[in-house]
């Protein structure tokens, strides 16, 4: 039986295909393959400004629309996986993806539930609070997880929040300090060409583009979800296809889910079990176009000002996190995020909780506390947000 053709008044959104690659030269098309990229919704737009004059006219009407300036841009919304995005993380955090910490030592032992201890002088130099890392080749299973830094003395100890309290074990062969990779915010410029493919010969592109926000947001009975804000130089349509060659496939690992996926919320040196929902809101504040007299595109970027907040909810049961409000008090706070292929560790080295809001929302309803998330530069390291990648 043949088909039925001409059913679709247009394209539909299963067809379509958004790519990207990376720029060496801003709003310029690099001649490489393109990568696809997963996602859930696109409102990726171009417009152009416009603006009357204010002339008093006899007629009484409004003098006739001259345009201003042009641009284009939106959000990608998108379910979290692992590998699917580091490019666009880097870009937004203004760094490049450095290597990891590759330790396998015999003097690496853990001394406590929180405490991992080595006698070499330095083997632990580098490793960072708010950095997360997997221990690996011990032989109680219960250490080899991946844990959160929170203190790091002398190069010889490491205080860490582990998910699962840690079990005492003497240094022995083959044990393992790793991690696949670490991105931190800096103040390196990187943008995107982005294109939108609707048929063989039916392209949208968008040059110059420039991560300027990204949300992610973790909640019960919810996969690990988020968007990426991108700032655009143009919208033009093409009936080529930009990637050089066929465009990369994008990874295929799952979508992290609630439950297995995200490990909870850490605070106040603890993984909360009680947090329900949180998120955080990456912002390069301030990014916007320059524009210079005789054309309607930008000539450049303001890559704007690195800024990190979010907000938490949790049942409420005691005052430890809002004591540590009412006090100012500094925290290293994170989350891990996994699934078969690998982890991710998101480190806050010095975050504040401020603002709680207590609720009690009906008859049978728990009383839940709602804070902010206040995400500030470390005084001596020097960054406000790291994410730290570990292959399974």
């Amino acid at each position: 039986m043949a088909p039925t053709t001409g059913y679709a008044a247009g394209f539909a959104a299963e067809d379509t295909e958004i790519s990207y690659a990376i720029e060496s030269v801003w709003a310029t098309l690099p001649s490489v393959a393109f990568k696809a990229l997963r996602y859930t919704s696109v409102n990726m737009r171009g417009q152009k400004r416009r603006g009357r004059p204010q002339e008093i006219r006899a007629d009484r009407q409004a003098a006739a629309a001259v345009t201003l300036s042009e641009e284009a841009g939106g959000q990608i919304g998108f379910g979290f996986s692992y590998g699917a995005y580091d490019d666009l993380l880097a870009g937004l955090l203004g760094n490049d993806w450095a290597a990891g910490p590759a330790i396998t030592s015999s003097t690496v032992s853990v001394a406590a539930f929180n405490r991992i201890e080595t006698t070499t002088p330095g083997l632990f130099a580098g490793i960072e609070p708010g950095q997360f890392v997997r221990l690996a080749g011990f032989s109680n299973a219960t250490n080899n997880q991946v844990v959160l830094v929170f203190d790091n003395v002398g190069d010889t100890i490491l205080w860490v929040i582990a998910p699962t309290p840690l079990v005492v074990e003497s240094a022995a062969a083959g044990h393992q300090v790793l991690s696949s990779g670490t991105l931190r915010n800096g103040n390196q410029f990187q943008s995107f060409f982005l294109q939108r493919r609707f048929g063989s010969t039916m392209f949208l592109r968008y040059p110059g583009c420039f991560p300027r926000s990204a949300s992610l947001q973790a909640q019960t009975g919810q996969f690990l979800n988020g968007t990426f804000d991108l700032l655009a130089q143009d919208e033009t349509k093409s009936i080529t296809n930009a990637s050089t060659g066929s465009v990369i496939a994008a990874p295929t690992g799952r979508v992290h889910d609630p439950v297995g996926g995200v490990v909870g919320f850490i605070a106040n040196t603890a993984v909360q079990p009680r947090c329900t929902r949180f998120g955080l809101n990456i912002a390069n504040e301030g990014a916007a176009g320059q524009y210079a007299l005789g054309s309607a595109k930008a000539q450049g970027v303001l890559p704007g000002v690195f800024t990190l907040s979010g907000s938490c909810e949790l049942f409420f049961a005691d005052f430890a996190l809002y004591d540590m409000f009412r006090a100012e008090t500094p925290d290293v706070m994170g989350f891990i995020t996994r699934s078969a292929l690998g982890t991710y560790g998101i480190g806050l080295p010095h975050t504040n909780l401020m603002n709680p809001q207590i609720t009690a929302g009906g008859p049978g309803q728990p009383v839940m506390a709602t804070f902010d998330i206040e995400g500030n530069p470390h005084p001596t390291l020097g960054y406000t947000l790291r994410i730290d990648r570990i292959a399974a």
